[in-house]
């Protein structure tokens, strides 16, 4: 009798340690499965509540009182790691669909911005005979061919670092020389490009003689005896 009394209160004791952690893990699934529907992950949701079903204590109750059924500890346990393991592989697809929506999201953005760049397809040469000095070009005739394809337009070209510098009203400007000159050359060419503010860490490391590729858009052009073309919004690539 003391044998069957002491059995008795032990099946008791672990029938209270399995209702708690019913509770206790059907309260956890039953949060995760209301996060899963606010998430819109509806079939993730689905599955974790049928592993509340499984797991908590008051539909144990009423299977086993209406139904006389029960589902045994290891065929509890198999649906449930089933479940997790169904509920997580939905999870990581979801994430990385995701993903990479996100990332061909920004690639679609980051291509529009591009594109919106009205660029020229010009060389450093094609400007230069036009602008130069000893061009056949009227000062009137490069005004009128400057606003027509060049004003406002983007170039990407590659030049040697001549300075970096900033302004009186502190603005980032890389001098760029498109052409080699000798010490008695003062026909310019070179381009007095405004950077911007984005740039302070790359133009930080650059040093004279450096060869650089730079995306600008062009404003005007001057100068008392040479050339300089003035641009601006300049990015380093």
């Amino acid at each position: 009798m003391g044998e069957d009394r002491e059995v008795k209160k032990n099946n008791s004791s672990e029938a209270s340690v399995q209702n708690i952690l019913g509770w206790m893990f059907g309260i956890i699934f039953i949060l995760a499965a209301l996060g899963s529907f606010a998430s819109k992950s509806f079939l993730t949701g689905i599955i974790l509540l049928i592993i509340v079903l499984v797991i908590l204590p008051p539909i144990k109750v009423l299977l086993k009182n209406k139904f006389n059924f029960e589902l045994h500890k290891g065929l509890k346990i198999g649906i449930i790691v089933v479940a997790l393991i169904i509920a997580i592989t939905i999870t990581s697809n979801t994430e990385s669909e995701k993903t990479n929506q996100e990332f061909k999201n920004t690639t679609t953005e980051s291509v529009a911005v591009k594109d919106t760049r009205n660029y020229i397809n010009k060389t450093y040469d094609d400007l230069w005979s036009v602008f130069s000095p000893r061009s056949q070009y009227t000062n009137l005739q490069k005004e009128a061919i400057f606003d027509e394809q060049y004003k406002y337009k983007y170039v990407r070209w590659t030049g040697i670092v001549k300075d970096v510098d900033a302004s009186i009203l502190d603005n980032l400007i890389l001098s760029v020389e498109q052409r080699p000159k000798d010490q008695f050359d003062f026909y310019g060419g070179d381009m007095s490009i405004y950077m911007r503010r984005d740039q302070y860490d790359k133009l930080i490391k650059l040093s004279k003689g450096d060869i650089v590729t730079y995306v600008a858009k062009f404003q005007s052009f001057g100068g008392f005896i040479g050339t300089t073309f003035y641009l601006e919004d300049g990015i380093l690539e």
